[in-house]
């Protein structure tokens, strides 16, 4: 059952998967690790990273764009 994902954690509360009590050991690991993880890319990247633009490339046509996309998010969501 592990996830990063605070809307999944809610939704196994929800489905009772897991108790109010592991909601909160859940929440506080996730956001933990986050500012933690945050922290240790600022520290070994800086403040100034040049990682590009998280936009598509307009020199591909839109419909191939559009096509990746929809493999990308299948592939993630597969299972």
């Amino acid at each position: 059952m592990a996830r990063f994902n605070p809307a999944v954690t809610l939704g196994f509360l929800i489905t009772k998967h897991i108790t109010k009590l592991h909601l909160v050991y859940y929440f506080t690991a996730e956001i933990l690790c986050a500012l933690l993880g945050s922290l240790y890319i600022m520290i070994i990247i800086g403040n100034e990273a040049n990682l590009g633009a998280n936009s598509p490339s307009y020199a591909f046509p839109l419909p191939t764009i559009f096509g990746i996309e929809i493999l990308a998010s299948a592939l993630l969501m597969a299972e």
